[in-house]
């Protein structure tokens, strides 16, 4: 595929602003020449992230992203438009995008870009709306307006390289922007809005030592006096606000009309369907006959039979359009590798006409759900959602997974099967959990929330919805009031790492007049602290059940509390805050360190590894996220619900 785009970004002691940019790159739909200029950083990590993306870039993990690579250091705080113009003149390709470092971009943000500037000969350049609640999704379609009048918008000028004026040598840090779209419009060029790809920008933070007030002055004295015909540029405030109105770009889902609780898929024919559906010439030769079989296990399979050896048309369509397409003959079949579900349709046509037709329904056939997981924060995350699917699609569901005890009470409507089970005359099976791979989920597991993994698979859409595990509730082990603690996990990166912080955690809460019960199984000698004798199950949670509230981390015992309707409170800064559950939970986090290293794209963990920490492994700041949250800052957390 030709590389049609040359992007830069700049950064200047922002890593996290920059990482997360990258990030937000790795998911474009359309691969580009990456440059990063660093502006001679003296943060701490900065240059094992470009290590780090180096190697990967190397190694050919960003194969269909990334064509070419490129990291700088400039040596200095070098001016801003200098870079600018060495960086578009010694560009190879058509698009230039200059990024500002601190935005969060949508997955089709270069792929819209582009298909505006094909269609429309008459713009020069291209922007995003910005930080504007009424276009907060991103979707397929595009969606864009020309403006006729001029603006400016700084963070994400997208244009061609042979229009591209170099900026003056008396512009240093400030008005480059604004020169660039001043020479397109006086070019006679126009802007345009894209609307289906929206953008964050953190407005400023990348540019506290562009140069100073001072700098700024002599920029705009020195662009005023080019005496430019167009230079008043104004901002356009109806489409794009200066701060964020919100912190997550979602996708939007266009095809589904939702009627008292009922979902109607909207998609429109083509032309050629509609009449070759509905209209029907004199003349016409007969139609062959078809019959078609389809299931959806293991991937959507499709099964061709007809009494003739005419051949033909194929066509396999989800929500989001034609996802495949072939020719078939009788006895004949196609299988798609794609196994996640998003609604599927299929068309097969002979000779330019419809013959069958058909959006596949589950309703009253049997589906098996099968969890590939065996972890307990998993299964009691996910299974909410097989009941929601069963609902959506009015059918049987048969559910495998290994703690089936948690749920067979408190889900009597869905059929709890050991895994390895035989389940006979299903027409549909999803396997359930984190693959690291484009045909079983339709985006990085590890990037989103845990919840969302399931519905990703089964089509569904996502909020969040509380678990219901069954349990009957023995005596009372402890008469005293007393709270549960959890100090142990399954990687060193989850551990609440600050040194004695259980210790003066528990010793608080005791001189509060509470006990302190620690559920971990094997868990951690804590002066104080009583460790369950009996650490089965049952009564793990009969010991929750009793409790005040349940303080722990990113980990199975407070996914189980959680589903038993306890309130946690929840020590975890290595993933982002929306990745567990965020209702009936107290959160502690530290966003002034490194934090998030799970839910990045560019890292994955290494569950071989105990002491995994992507960035800081080795050096002092290793598990800095948990290391710097500090008992006190936990106490005052839970000082609420203590009182």
């Amino acid at each position: 595929m030709k590389i049609r785009t040359s992007i830069l970004l700049i950064n200047l002691n922002t890593l996290e602003f920059t990482k997360k940019c990258v990030g937000d790159l790795l998911t474009q739909t359309l691969p580009f020449n990456l440059t990063i200029i660093d502006q001679n950083s003296n943060e701490i990590g900065t240059w094992d992230f470009y290590k780090n993306l180096t190697n990967n870039f190397l190694n050919k993990n960003y194969v269909g992203t990334i064509n070419h690579l490129k990291i700088e250091n400039s040596g200095y705080n070098k001016p801003i438009n200098q870079i600018w113009n060495e960086f578009v003149l010694n560009s190879n390709t058509e698009f230039i995008c200059l990024l500002n470092n601190d935005v969060r971009i949508s997955p089709n943000f270069i792929e819209t870009s582009i298909s505006v500037m094909d269609r429309e000969p008459s713009v020069g350049f291209v922007n995003h709306v910005t930080n504007n609640l009424n276009y907060s999704e991103w979707y397929d379609s595009l969606n864009y307006v020309v403006m006729e009048t001029p603006y400016r918008q700084g963070w994400d000028p997208f244009f061609r390289k042979t229009n591209f004026n170099e900026i003056p040598n008396n512009l240093k840090f400030y008005y480059g922007d604004d020169y660039i779209y001043s020479k397109l419009y006086s070019s006679g060029y126009k802007g345009a809005y894209i609307l289906n790809s929206p953008m964050i920008h953190y407005l400023s933070s990348t540019t506290p030592e562009k140069g100073g007030v001072n700098g700024g002055n002599r920029d705009k004295e020195n662009f005023n006096n080019l005496k430019l015909p167009i230079k008043d540029l104004s901002f356009n405030e109806n489409l794009s606000k200066w701060s964020p109105e919100f912190y997550k770009i979602n996708k939007k889902n266009t095809n589904i009309l939702k009627i008292n609780n009922t979902e109607y898929d909207m998609s429109s024919p083509s032309g050629l369907e509609f009449k070759n559906k509905y209209i029907t010439s004199f003349g016409d030769e007969p139609h062959p006959q078809v019959d078609i079989n389809w299931f959806h296990i293991d991937g959507f399979h499709l099964e061709l039979r007809s009494p003739t050896e005419h051949e033909f048309d194929v066509q396999i369509y989800d929500n989001d359009g034609l996802i495949y397409e072939t020719k078939l003959k009788n006895n004949m079949y196609s299988k798609l590798n794609r196994k996640y579900f998003n609604g599927i349709r299929y068309v097969v046509s002979y000779n330019n006409k419809i013959l069958k037709e058909e959006t596949i329904s589950f309703e009253n056939k049997r589906v098996l759900i099968a969890f590939d997981s065996s972890s307990l924060g998993d299964t009691i995350s996910w299974v909410p959602y097989c009941e929601e699917f069963k609902k959506k699609h009015n059918c049987e569901v048969v559910v495998s997974t290994f703690k089936n005890f948690l749920f067979e009470e408190s889900y009597p409507n869905i059929k709890f099967v050991k895994p390895s089970s035989v389940v006979n005359n299903i027409h549909g099976m999803f396997k359930i959990g984190w693959f690291y791979d484009n045909n079983l989920e339709p985006e990085y597991p590890a990037a989103i929330p845990l919840q969302k993994a399931i519905t990703n698979i089964l089509g569904l859409p996502f909020q969040e919805i509380q678990s219901n595990v069954f349990f009957k509730p023995k005596s009372r082990p402890i008469q005293e009031k007393y709270i549960c603690i959890a100090t142990n996990s399954t990687a060193g990166c989850k551990l609440w790492n600050y040194p004695n912080g259980w210790v003066t955690l528990a010793h608080y809460l005791i001189d509060k007049g509470y006990k302190v019960i620690n559920i971990s199984q094997d868990g951690d000698k804590v002066n104080g602290v009583e460790n369950l004798k009996d650490d089965s199950m049952l009564n793990t949670m009969n010991t929750i059940h009793h409790s005040e509230f349940v303080i722990g981390l990113s980990s199975g015992l407070s996914w189980l509390s959680w589903g038993m309707g306890k309130h946690v409170v929840m020590i975890s800064n290595f993933t982002e805050s929306d990745h567990e559950f965020t209702t009936n939970c107290t959160r502690i986090t530290n966003p002034n360190v490194c934090n998030g290293c799970w839910n990045n794209p560019m890292f994955k963990f290494d569950k071989g590894d105990w002491y995994w920490c992507p960035e800081h492994k080795g050096t002092e700041r290793q598990f800095e996220c948990h290391k710097s949250i500090t008992p006190d800052m936990v106490i005052n957390e839970i000082k609420n619900l203590i009182n």
